[in-house]
């Protein structure tokens, strides 16, 4: 068996894993599609060139606001995995088998679906997803969707070389210290799904908090009752949630954060708004100056704690990315 390295230095034969790191740029004209590594490298330059464009999506996606941007982006890439599919499909069958090919093929395929119907669908979730739980988590459910329609797809791809590397007496061989695209799909699929949890279990509490405080608004402490309960049940199905899932490959700092916000909120429905409820059941009149020293205090605990807890909760969630995703902490 020919062990083959995964680089390629000078004239030595070798094959080529996905683990390309470059825009799409234009392949080498003159190939010897009768030689087994230099068929797989074509077909392998172009699959990892396109992997590389998934991830740069996936991650600004995730961190980029801007509808627009995103829709152009999801648009431009469409473009580039068309003209790569086309480049493969024109690639003639390697000694009458076309197995490796077409498995290729059909993996671009399955991207353009992904980015023609799952991406585009999340991306006009993503506009309504800070009116509710249940938008944010329908918009999440997309997203996670349509990434783990393209880890399939590349498995599948991954798979295929594997078996033409087999078929032709080479083996694939990872260069220590290098981390494939291929590897980079699934490990941004996995932080993003243990940040989507973490996430959920904080909005779905900040929501009902923020019902309460309009309920305060209004002066209506029926409704504040009302979703104060509705909060605190929040609360614990969130840390819950949060408990059961545990640290992430022994970094806990964001999950904690987390559960430092819901702890504050809960410190708040059980003590705090019980007693703003009974203040605004009492005629104006009846108020004393310890039930408005209380009131103000509530008031300035509001305006002071949560801030400082939502600051720490953001910037431990981009620290986070920083430290698990190589680039996952710089917006795009």
């Amino acid at each position: 068996m020919i062990k083959l390295p995964l680089m390629k230095y000078n004239n030595i034969f070798t094959i080529t894993l996905f683990l390309t790191f470059f825009i799409f740029s234009r392949l080498a004209v003159a190939q010897d599609f009768s030689n087994p590594a230099e068929y797989n490298d074509y077909i392998v330059d172009i699959q990892g060139k396109v992997l590389q464009m998934n991830v740069n999506y996936v991650m600004e996606s995730v961190h980029n606001e801007n509808f627009d941007d995103v829709e152009r982006s999801r648009l431009r890439l469409i473009g580039m995995i068309e003209h790569a599919h086309g480049k493969v499909k024109a690639m003639p069958a390697f000694k009458g088998n076309s197995v490796f090919r077409d498995e290729a093929a059909g993996v671009f395929s399955i991207y353009l679906d992904a980015f023609n119907i799952e991406f585009k669908e999340a991306n006009l979730l993503k506009e309504q997803r800070q009116e509710s739980y249940e938008a944010m988590e329908n918009f999440y459910n997309a997203q996670d969707k349509a990434e783990k329609k393209l880890e399939v797809a590349s498995d599948k791809l991954m798979a295929a070389q594997e078996q033409f590397a087999k078929d032709h007496n080479m083996e694939i061989m990872m260069s220590k210290g290098h981390t494939g695209t291929q590897n980079m799909i699934q490990v941004i699929n996995k932080v993003n799904g243990y940040t989507r949890v973490v996430f959920l279990a904080y909005f779905k509490v900040s929501k009902d908090d923020a019902a309460v405080l309009d309920a305060m608004e209004e002066k209506n402490s029926g409704k504040m009752e009302s979703f104060r309960k509705k909060m605190l049940t929040s609360v614990d199905e969130g840390l819950s949630k949060l408990n059961a899932l545990g640290e992430f490959e022994e970094d806990d700092e964001f999950r904690q954060s987390a559960i430092a916000l819901l702890d504050f909120h809960k410190k708040m429905g059980n003590e705090a708004y019980p007693k703003l409820i009974e203040f605004i059941n009492k005629k104006e009149e009846d108020l004393t100056q310890e039930d408005v020293d209380m009131y103000n205090g509530v008031i300035e605990l509001l305006n002071s704690q949560p801030p400082l807890l939502l600051t720490k909760f953001n910037q431990l969630n981009m620290e986070f990315y920083k430290k698990h995703i190589p680039g996952g902490g710089s917006k795009t």
